[in-house]
């Protein structure tokens, strides 16, 4: 559960409740769901750098900021991202996050990069979705997504 404000155009704040609920059941055991709070900023700005004709739609880069703390755990997430979509063709995006110390005893922390790639075909909007993450070491995780999404024939 969570809210988001906008305080402006080009600002907005939210906060959001995760994993409350029934605890994890696996076989005859229950633990309980990490409960945490996530709090965060976003701030939007159209700089129309990489505009391919007065037509496309115009570029936007967004920045984000937030935190998510365990209320159990009292441990901090500290997280910040940038992307940039260039008009409704494609999306970069990189981003930063950085935490209490993991199972090697060491902090925490990673970076990302990936790319989106939305579209649409008749009644349907399609984004594809790569992306791979850094973490100490020499760790590398990818990740690939599709979402789909059905929309009415006026819009």
């Amino acid at each position: 559960a969570g809210a988001q404000i906008r305080l402006h155009d080009a600002l907005r704040l939210g906060i959001a409740i995760r994993n409350a609920g029934t605890p994890v059941r696996y076989d005859d055991e229950s633990v309980p769901a990490p409960l945490a709070v996530r709090a965060g900023g976003a701030l939007t700005w159209r700089p129309g750098l990489l505009r391919m004709s007065s037509e496309s739609a115009p570029d936007l880069l967004v920045a984000l900021l937030d935190v998510s703390t365990g209320i159990i755990s009292r441990r901090s997430w500290y997280h910040a991202g940038v992307e940039y979509r260039i008009g409704g063709l494609l999306a970069l995006r990189g981003g930063w996050r950085a935490g209490p110390p993991g199972s090697l005893g060491g902090p925490s922390a990673g970076l990302s990069a990936g790319l989106s790639r939305p579209g649409r075909t008749g009644l349907l909007r399609y984004r594809l979705d790569y992306a791979m993450e850094f973490t100490t070491g020499f760790d590398r995780a990818h990740a690939a997504g599709v979402a789909v999404e059905w929309t009415s024939a006026t819009e």
